[in-house]
């Protein structure tokens, strides 16, 4: 969450709190949600929640289609044995 005010910027963090915390737990019975999930971020979010206990993916985008350059990035979330929907 971040705050301008003039010509500085606040940014309110949390202690312990990361985006990047390998070891964040994935509820592994939950079907997660990802939007732009046939992009390349959404794959690499998809394929970080497989690889860490999710049974679930629901993978959502605009043109509905995993393009040429993210195949290689879908078969290793399919790899993981998570069920994509």
């Amino acid at each position: 969450m971040t705050q301008s005010r003039g010509d500085s910027r606040y940014c309110r963090c949390w202690p312990g709190l990361s985006m990047w915390n390998r070891s964040a737990p994935v509820a592994s019975r939950a079907c997660h949600f990802v939007s732009g999930g046939t992009g390349g971020l959404g794959l690499l979010t998809a394929r970080w929640l497989a690889q860490r206990g999710s049974c679930a993916l629901s993978l959502a985008s605009r043109g509905g289609v995993v393009v040429r350059e993210t195949a290689g990035e879908w078969e290793r979330v399919q790899a993981t044995g998570a069920a994509t929907l």
